[in-house]
């Protein structure tokens, strides 16, 4: 298992940050740049894998480092979907101050996906396969 998000050599703290070095909050950056190519985006496409295990480490975790992925269009989701979809996998959040424990995650099931924040929906693609562990 992983540490998500964690540079292994650093002490941990409250504050948390993201792949490009921006603060946290709520596992968005100020700044939305596509997973995929780094352009600027709207929060209009997200990975919703990213967002399921956000859900799933918010309601046991108090600071935690996954970031949320956001793409720029669905071509590049799909385009870049073999590198994110290692994101995916079981991972593992430390143990704070707070809490103690070692929290443990599973990879959620199911096909790459996008959600839709403006039609509050579900884009699925069958060419995005889930990796197998």
């Amino acid at each position: 298992m992983r540490r998500a998000g964690l540079d292994p050599n650093k002490a941990e703290s409250k504050v948390k940050f993201g792949r490009h070095g921006e603060k946290l909050e709520k596992g968005k950056c100020a700044t939305t740049l596509c997973f995929g190519c780094d352009a600027r985006c709207d929060e209009t496409f997200e990975c919703a894998q990213c967002l399921e295990i956000y859900r799933a480490r918010a309601k046991k975790v108090a600071f935690d480092a996954w970031e949320r992925a956001f793409f720029c269009s669905c071509k590049c989701y799909i385009a870049n979907w073999d590198e994110h979809r290692r994101r995916h996998g079981p991972s593992t959040a430390g143990p704070t101050k707070m809490d103690g424990a070692v929290h443990e995650f599973e990879a959620p099931p199911g096909l790459g996906a996008l959600w839709h924040g403006s039609d509050l929906r579900r884009l699925e693609f069958e060419e995005c396969a889930p990796m197998m562990y």
